[in-house]
Order: structure tokens, then C-alpha cells, then sequence
């Protein structure tokens, strides 16, 4: 990642989080399904400077699930059980908490040749944050004792799994 497109990064990222409230409450609230439809976790992959709309996989607040292919959308809805499921993981994991800027300092901030950048977004009432990483797979391997790298890497695991079975029809994690 060039300079330019690295400041470009930092500064998309910090106008987000500044918007969604950064990263607020240690405890979130106990997720439940409700009629709003907007996007409440999502994961994005790309080699751009921010994540795109729609994102790779959109988790809405009514349990509606949204993948995007290159050719098309899929949706699928979660239940109510695993909606709270996936949430109550994710805000276990401690993504609230992640500090972005901290996870890059402590990484070495290093790039990670034609590694894409992993976004996963958190928006909960009193719960938000907005984490990105480039090339997680490959900093996973050389920094395994980084526990917020870790905490991340599961959430994003648990995401493309569901990512996975909205694609081929299998039964939603």
C-alpha cells in the first residue's frame, strides 16, 4: 500500500468511526432481531481504499443476510437464535474493543505485498467500531501471539463461513 493510499485509509477510517461513534461500550447489548433493515455487521475484502457498498457479507438488524458476487446479490435470513448467536460472537470476541490504530502499531504497520484489506464493521446502539487489516491471513502467520489479530481473524472466519453457506445454500452457521 503506497503512502498516499495508506493516509487515504487512515483518514476514511478515522471519518467512519468518528461518524459511527468509534469504539464505545465494553459491554453491548444482548442483540436481538428487530424491523429495521439496516446493516447492523458487515465484512468487505478489496484492494481499495475503503469498503464498498454493498459489502462482500451484510448482516442486517431483521436477520436478513446479504452477499454480494461479482455477478449478483444472495440473501438468506438468519433466525432469531443465531442472529443473537452471531452478534453474542462477535461482541464475545471483543471486536468493540479492537482498537484499530493499537492492532496496526502493534503489527509494525508493515504492508503486506498485493494483500487485500479485510473491513469488518460493527453498529450496534452504544457498540460500533471499524476495524480493517491488510493481508490478515498472512499477519495471522507471523504474529500469533497478537491477541486482538486473533480476536479479528475469528470474527472474519465466522463471517465468510456464513458468506459460504449463503452461496451454496447450506444451512447458515
Amino acid at each position: 500500500m503506497s503512502r498516499v493510499a495508506a493516509r487515504r485509509l487512515s483518514f476514511w477510517a478515522g471519518a467512519v468511526c468518528a461518524v459511527w461513534g468509534g469504539t464505545l461500550a465494553a459491554d453491548c447489548p444482548a442483540p436481538t432481531l428487530s424491523s429495521d433493515t439496516s446493516v447492523v455487521l458487515f465484512l468487505d475484502i478489496t484492494g481499495e481504499g475503503a469498503p464498498r457498498t454493498p459489502p462482500l457479507v451484510a448482516v442486517h438488524a431483521n436477520g436478513a443476510v446479504t452477499v454480494r458476487t461479482d455477478l449478483e446479490q444472495r440473501q438468506d435470513r438468519l433466525s432469531a437464535q443465531a442472529f443473537s448467536d452471531l452478534l453474542t460472537f462477535v461482541t464475545d470476541q471483543g471486536f468493540a474493543r479492537l482498537d484499530a490504530g493499537a492492532l496496526g502499531a502493534a503489527l509494525g504497520g508493515l504492508p503486506v505485498a498485493d494483500a487485500q484489506v479485510s473491513y469488518i464493521g460493527l453498529d450496534l446502539p452504544g457498540c460500533a467500531n471499524l476495524v480493517a487489516v491488510e493481508g490478515s491471513v498472512m499477519k495471522m502467520f507471523t504474529h500469533p501471539e497478537n491477541a486482538a489479530l486473533a480476536a479479528f481473524r475469528r470474527v472474519e472466519v465466522r463471517l465468510l463461513d456464513t458468506l459460504a453457506a449463503v452461496q451454496t445454500g447450506a444451512p447458515l452457521p
